[in-house]
């Protein structure tokens, strides 16, 4: 299982997924959604655990290897999956590093293990459909890229990340809505690769918000993580900042589009989780 290597990225595998492994980080607390003593990937998604729906959606695409990464609460969770997916393997996250220090734990566990594959990254809370996780493999084989990001058209008050573009439309970065917020706060600007932008500025430059689901080959990963710093409002190590790094070394970060926000959705709150369920019981209807 051998990483395949060409100008910009990985060929295309004719064979499928057994380049691919689905690292799912599961290790926060999801103290939004209100009970101290589930952690959220567990709650019920019309009836089941979001995790396990979203195995079942990845399965349902292709993939067959899981790693899930775990801290909080870690034993449900680590119960939950094995239940109906007992070669999950698990790394556990001993400190809320971030999403950063996360992908770190786990591409430690992989390379013990010896892996030099493809690596999707992706967070417990998503509830996505097959469409959207087809569509990420099927660009990605076309595209060719070192991180493909999957992106959603910037709608109200997302608090999703910020996708930014340079002048050429080129990836540039991803600015978490925090730290955005704080530089409006405090009338800072924003330093991103070789530009400097108000956060006015980044608004405008950021059509897209960050789907929070990634491809990535196996040395633009390992690579990538290596750079992460905790500079910003949060103090942690955040996965999204893997983008500005490897556009900025030169590497290709390329954005996949899903225009249907329904195709890959997420939940932080009792009434994000109570909308998908209503987008759910439409769908059945």
């Amino acid at each position: 299982m051998n990483e395949h290597t060409s100008t910009g990225g990985d060929a295309p595998n004719p064979v499928g997924f057994s380049d691919v492994v689905a690292v799912i980080l599961a290790a926060g607390k999801g103290r939004r959604m209100g009970a101290v003593e589930q952690n959220k990937v567990c709650y019920p998604v019309a009836g089941r655990p979001a995790i396990l729906r979203a195995m079942e959606v990845y399965r349902a695409a292709g993939i067959r290897r899981f790693l899930v990464v775990v801290g909080a609460l870690a034993e449900p969770v680590m119960r939950t999956v094995t239940e109906e997916y007992p070669e999950t393997t698990y790394v556990f996250q001993p400190r809320m590093g971030g999403t950063g220090h996360a992908a770190q734990v786990a591409v430690q566990a992989l390379a013990a293990q010896g892996w030099t594959g493809r690596v999707m990254i992706t967070m417990g809370d998503k509830v996505p459909r097959v469409g959207a996780i087809q569509k990420l493999f099927k660009a990605f084989d076309s595209l060719r890229p070192d991180l493909l990001v999957s992106v959603l058209p910037k709608a109200g008050e997302s608090s999703a990340g910020r996708m930014v573009t340079d002048a050429q439309g080129r990836v540039c970065a991803n600015v978490e809505y925090g730290d955005l917020r704080k530089a409006r706060e405090l009338g800072h600007r924003i330093r991103l690769k070789d530009l400097e932008l108000t956060p006015d500025e980044v608004e405008a430059r950021s059509p897209w918000v960050n789907g929070s689901l990634y491809l990535y080959t196996w040395s633009a990963l390992t690579a990538s993580l290596k750079d992460l710093k905790p500079d910003n409002v949060q103090g942690e190590l955040y996965l999204t900042d893997t983008i500005e790094i490897l556009s900025r070394t030169g590497r290709r970060v390329e954005l996949m589009p899903i225009l249907d926000p329904t195709e890959l959705m997420t939940f932080n709150t009792p009434a994000d989780l109570a909308a998908i369920e209503a987008v759910l019981s439409r769908s059945q209807d």
